[in-house]
């Protein structure tokens, strides 16, 4: 339903809590943990997307462009890190991206009613029926 987003979500700040506990220098656990903070963070965006049949196309691209960017940059960093290229400024990026996703709900306005609870039927994009 339109709550399907909030496992993937919490999933990926375990993996993130989990990332924080094993230092790069250390351990490649940090960046197998990475992966799957960053695979969560996908996932759950693509979820809410699909779901959030109440949003404008407009916003619907808006969070197609962030996951993809987020994606995107992560999938750059890690390949520099994996090549032993220091492309930290897409690690950034990356994070940035994540952090400014939760900004596109903010689009109910106070005097809207709330979005109904209703399951997902139809394939995305654009195919969710109330």
């Amino acid at each position: 339903g339109q709550w399907a987003f909030v496992l993937p979500f919490c999933l990926s700040m375990f993996c993130l809590v989990n990332m924080a506990l094993y230092p790069f220098w250390k351990s490649h656990l940090h960046f197998q943990f990475a992966i799957a903070t960053f695979g969560f963070l996908g996932l759950g965006g693509a979820l809410d997307i699909c779901a959030d049949g109440h949003a404008s196309g407009c916003l619907r691209c808006t969070r197609v462009g962030i996951v993809v960017l987020m994606l995107s940059a992560f999938g750059i960093w890690f390949y520099g890190e994996e090549a032993g290229i220091n492309m930290s400024g897409f690690e950034y990026l990356a994070v940035l991206s994540a952090m400014a996703y939760p900004l596109t709900w903010t689009h109910c306005h106070v005097d809207e009613p709330l979005p109904q609870f209703r399951p997902l039927t139809a394939a995305c994009p654009g195919g969710a029926t109330a």
